[in-house]
């Protein structure tokens, strides 16, 4: 995953969350599609808004969750949330590819 994807993500989750947090609109919402009738509409609504939900949702419910026990409890020891460990955490949002580019670019050999 490049860095570019990964921090787009980070910030969309973000987003997401404070949307989530934010009250369901008190009127309806149209969604205008660029499609013709009897198109493929269906996959193209879960394609932009069920599948992202579902990732956001969870992220959601497990970044309040783990940062309700770290406010409790002052660390993230015993938390009910899966976590990655910092090897794999770094792997995942791209961090040796960020290293690489700082040797590969770095006045110091």
């Amino acid at each position: 995953m490049t860095i570019a994807r990964t921090l787009s993500a980070i910030a969309m989750a973000r987003l997401a969350c404070v949307a989530a947090a934010q009250g369901f609109p008190t009127h309806p919402v149209k969604l205008i599609m660029p499609h013709d009738p009897g198109g493929n509409s269906d996959t193209f609504g879960f394609s932009i808004a069920i599948y992202p939900s579902a990732g956001m949702a969870s992220a959601c419910a497990a970044l309040e969750a783990a940062y309700r026990h770290l406010a409790e409890q002052g660390s993230t020891i015993g938390s009910p949330v899966p976590a990655y460990d910092m090897p794999r955490l770094h792997e995942r949002v791209g961090h040796p590819e960020v290293w690489g580019f700082e040797r590969r670019f770095s006045e110091i050999p």
